[in-house]
């Protein structure tokens, strides 16, 4: 134990402040990924609302990295800070438009999609400032732990008691209606946090320096071979990630109709995920993120393949449990070597934004790829749950290049190669 805080104590305080207000926006995010699918589809009430929730999230993150050019420029004109909360004020409205007009909103997803968009958009270019300030490359796998922990008990909780809420409404909208209250509340809190606990950054953005970066930082991250190689990465984790993060949800709930189920599922899993992250924390080094990766998605695959043979909500939760024990050992490798990259190559110091920004570009192809190639999976096996299970697949068994590529990037930072 002894051991174990020696090692938090090694974190910049700063951190621990950060992470107050971060975990209020790991649990909307959790909440909007487990549930907003599980609305839309509600509010459609036919067979083709899988499609409708799969492409919200398609224009969601699709969407995102256009507004995070417009946080890059909020930040360098005013600040970081000032840009993230124009994020988390975002949030707020969003949740007040869901409040306000129900099952009416879900016919119009494409407003709540931009909203969300816009929203993450404007607090992750700030984040990706804030976890170079507050962190270093030999503690960032420590660091991510700890911070995926805390947000996976928010998460633990909030589901499940979502579940149970929802349940209490099955023939109507008052329970949505409570829980995007619920979630406008803790919005707000964020903001709150912001402004009460964290203080300017300093280190990993030069406040005098108001130069919009994106287009020089583009230029830079096409032109190195070791950047286009993260970039690919990127790619690559999106593919899998982005319909990952509410496909099972989906498929839980278009085939049982009943989001206490969906939440359960999502406890369940989240509570595996704690266990995942505390593990991670002190097992995953920067030497072996790559074979993580790999034998994790290993794990994955022949566990969803019993979904073959039987597809019941035992079955269904089995494969929750493991997907959420590894998934961050397939999510966390790669984000944590590119934000290693960011602070070895020369051009991209102190323009950690700006690359985030960038790099989203990237990881929405990913994502709205894998969505797509969802979808034309589904649409191969419109009335039967194969697809689901196939697409888990071909989505999972892509992350093999992904930690290969984590093998070779890692390479080349070590020997100090960037062209």
């Amino acid at each position: 134990m002894g051991k174990l805080f020696s090692k938090y104590k090694a974190i910049d305080k700063k951190y621990f402040q950060f992470i107050k207000m971060h975990v209020c926006h790991s649990a909307i995010t959790n909440i909007l990924a487990v549930f907003l699918g599980a609305f839309i589809l509600k509010a459609d009430g036919s067979d083709g609302g899988v499609n409708r929730a799969l492409l919200y999230y398609i224009i969601a993150y699709g969407a995102q990295p256009f507004f995070m050019v417009l946080a890059s420029i909020a930040a360098r004109k005013l600040t970081p800070l000032i840009s993230q909360r124009i994020g988390l004020c975002t949030y707020v409205a969003c949740f007040l438009f869901v409040i306000i007009f129900a099952e009416k909103a879900a016919t119009y997803f494409f407003i709540i999609a931009l909203l969300v968009a816009c929203s993450a958009g404007f607090y992750y270019v700030t984040y990706s400032w804030q976890i170079i300030e507050y962190t270093s490359d030999d503690n960032r796998d420590l660091a991510s732990g700890f911070s995926s922990t805390l947000g996976y008990i928010i998460a633990f909780v909030f589901p499940l008691l979502s579940g149970v809420l929802l349940k209490a409404f099955p023939d109507s909208f008052t329970g949505y209606r409570i829980l995007f209250g619920v979630l406008c509340l803790i919005a707000a809190t964020a903001f709150i946090m912001s402004a009460k606990y964290l203080s300017p950054l300093t280190a990993a953005i030069d406040p005098a320096d108001k130069k919009i970066h994106v287009l020089d930082t583009a230029k830079v991250m096409l032109r190195g071979k070791t950047e286009r190689l993260v970039l690919t990465m990127t790619v690559i984790k999106g593919f899998r990630s982005g319909t990952m993060n509410s496909l099972l949800e989906i498929l839980i709930y278009s085939k049982f109709k009943d989001e206490f189920l969906v939440g359960l599922n999502s406890s369940l899993g989240k509570g595996c995920a704690i266990l995942g992250a505390m593990v991670y924390g002190f097992v995953v080094t920067k030497k072996h993120r790559g074979r993580t990766i790999q034998i994790a998605a290993s794990i994955i695959i022949l566990t969803v393949c019993l979904l073959f043979f039987n597809m019941s909500i035992y079955v269904l939760l089995l494969f929750s449990a493991v997907n959420n024990l590894l998934g961050l050992f397939i999510t966390e490798p790669s984000q944590n070597l590119y934000f290693s990259t960011i602070t070895c190559i020369e051009g991209l110091r102190g323009h950690a934004g700006e690359v985030h920004t960038v790099n989203e570009f990237f990881l929405a192809l990913g994502e709205v790829s894998g969505l797509f190639a969802t979808i034309i999976i589904k649409s191969l096996w419109p009335s039967n749950d194969i697809a689901y299970i196939i697409a888990i697949i071909i989505l999972t068994a892509s992350q093999f290049l992904c930690g290969l590529l984590v093998n070779v990037v890692s390479k080349r930072l070590e020997d100090n190669v960037t062209e």
